[in-house]
């Protein structure tokens, strides 16, 4: 995205490791705030990271937290311009298979075209695709609750349910 700052993680960040701390994780003790540095551009509600996705201002998840309880939101501190700004990783602890399996296109064990299974995600409002997916399913009541917010740097996409 041009002129959008991307969050970027120190070089000593494995990202394997990382990801793999995320994915044990089972309590907020378990987490060490994350350190990003932004590039030039500007700074978003949902900034890209070069680690992990899914980092959110405390506005955007503000906004998401009036909609589900299910995101423990993990610490991310993001030094920009000189400053240091609160941010946090969108993280499900407990992930619910929202997409239809037969009615979705997939390559090389990636979701590349979701159909959501509405009767499941329904309830939830919320749901990345995959464990560690940038991309996140929400619901039309999410997302106008997320642009109303005023959140900058979310792009919204139809997906096919049923």
């Amino acid at each position: 995205m041009p002129g959008v700052a991307v969050a970027r993680a120190d070089v000593s960040v494995n990202e394997l490791d990382l990801w793999s701390l995320i994915e044990s994780s089972s309590a907020e003790k378990d987490w060490v705030e994350l350190r990003l540095n932004a590039s030039k551009g500007k700074l978003t509600d949902y900034p890209p990271c070069d680690v992990i996705g899914r980092i959110c201002s405390e506005k955007l998840a503000n906004a998401i937290s009036t909609f589900t309880t299910l995101v423990k939101w993990l610490p991310v501190a993001i030094n920009y311009n000189g400053n240091t700004y609160n941010y946090y990783f969108m993280h499900f602890p407990h992930l619910i298979e929202i997409v239809h399996p037969d009615k979705s296109e997939f390559a090389a064990g990636r979701i590349i075209a979701p159909h959501v299974i509405k009767d499941v995600f329904m309830p939830v409002s919320i749901m990345p695709l995959q464990a560690l997916s940038h991309s996140v399913i929400v619901s039309i009541g999410l997302k106008n609750t997320i642009e109303e917010a005023g959140c900058v740097g979310v792009e919204f996409k139809p997906v096919p349910s049923s």
